[in-house]
């Protein structure tokens, strides 16, 4: 099923979502054939307001992951507003839209980390 997957910084969990319904968490995640979505109006009020909102997230098939998979070979994607209106990967800042799949895990500081396979 195709679900939307965001982090909710009050949970510090990923929360996912269906049809703009949430309807679970998780802590770690592979979402097959991603797309990763910003919607720029939402990215403005951030701009403007200085508060969070729900404004980008990716969008996929999901499956939960019970154990972290291997990391070798993938790249490091990030999301911050404040640098850019698209993800963009941690060391090129080359703008990500889509990818093969994605792997989304929390790290020891319950902080998200996301890694995808071009």
């Amino acid at each position: 099923m195709i679900r939307e997957i965001y982090y909710n910084i009050n949970k510090r969990v990923f929360s996912i979502r269906a049809k703009k319904t949430p309807v679970s968490y998780a802590v770690a995640a592979r979402v097959d054939l991603p797309k990763f979505v910003v919607r720029e109006g939402g990215r403005q009020q951030v701009l403007r307001e200085k508060q969070k909102n729900v404004h980008a997230f990716i969008k996929g098939e999901m499956v939960t992951l019970d154990r972290v998979p291997c990391l070798d070979g993938l790249r490091k994607v990030s999301y911050n507003p404040y640098k850019a209106g698209h993800f963009y990967d941690c060391q090129t800042d080359e703008p990500i839209y889509a990818a093969q799949y994605a792997v989304l895990l929390l790290d020891e500081n319950k902080r998200p980390q996301v890694y995808i396979k071009c």
